[in-house]
């Protein structure tokens, strides 16, 4: 975003290929790669009932920063959302 922050947007894994390791593995090559590069902060946006996405993120290190109200997800048609932060 700013060359301190980075946004990590459309983290998908093959249904086939789900629980193997392969969303973990692409997320460490990318804050590698963004820690080389001077990126301090890494941002996402998980929609709120997504228990299993937002595990993954906890896990690699990322907390929730924000929530979306229901009212602004219902404006504009979709699930509401958390916006996640992890620090490198």
């Amino acid at each position: 975003l700013d060359g301190r922050r980075a946004y990590a947007f459309n983290v998908c894994v093959a249904e086939h290929r789900r629980r193997r390791g392969v969303a973990a593995r692409l997320l460490r090559a990318a804050h590698a790669h963004a820690k080389e590069t001077g990126v301090e902060f890494v941002y996402c946006h998980v929609e709120r009932h997504n228990a299993k996405a937002r595990r993954l993120y906890e896990q690699m290190g990322y907390v929730p920063e924000l929530e979306e109200s229901d009212w602004l997800a219902g404006k504009l048609g979709r699930p509401p959302r958390v916006l996640m932060r992890k620090n490198l």
